[in-house]
């Protein structure tokens, strides 16, 4: 999935540092924004702002390679998006949008092994959705989890298709 990544943002902005770096900029913008809509959602505009404004900070710092267009920011990138998606599904109650958050988290784990920890998180946050008998696994959270699941398996099986047919 990184290696996807980088193509499109070589594509986008040139083979150069300068192509790379600006192409990290976006990306790290977008998360930016995810974060900050997420917090808002769940805690309101204040804390989105704070959650944003942190995030900037600690995703610009050398120590932890923020300026250096890492997987980590890919797999951040592609985590909060699913889980913005995740968070809107569960108030709207929309099948598709599970799946579609779970597309996202599949490649959030493309991008980086790690990202596979966003799966259960996102599992977690239907099953608590804040609803009377919230924190109990019912039949319509199974199907839930189970769109979400799919949509995760989705990115790694395109991956397959591209790889066998690339022999």
């Amino acid at each position: 999935g990184t290696y996807y990544a980088y193509a499109a943002i070589l594509a986008l902005f040139g083979h150069t540092p300068w192509g790379i770096h600006v192409g990290l900029m976006f990306v790290n913008a977008a998360s930016i924004l995810f974060v900050f809509a997420i917090g808002r959602r769940l805690l309101g505009s204040f804390a989105g702002a704070v959650a944003a404004v942190s995030f900037s900070v600690l995703s610009i710092d050398r120590w932890i390679f923020g300026i250096f267009a890492h997987a980590t920011h890919f797999v951040v990138l592609a985590a909060m998006a699913g889980l913005l998606l995740l968070l809107r599904a569960i108030e709207s109650d929309r099948r598709p949008w599970f799946f579609w958050s779970g597309v996202l988290l599949g490649v959030s784990v493309l991008m980086k092994q790690h990202g596979i920890f966003f799966l259960p998180l996102g599992a977690a946050l239907v099953v608590w959705n804040g609803s009377p008998g919230a924190g109990r696994v019912t039949a319509a959270n199974v199907r839930k989890i189970g769109m979400m699941a799919l949509g995760a398996v989705l990115p790694l099986a395109l991956v397959i298709v591209v790889l066998l047919a690339q022999g």
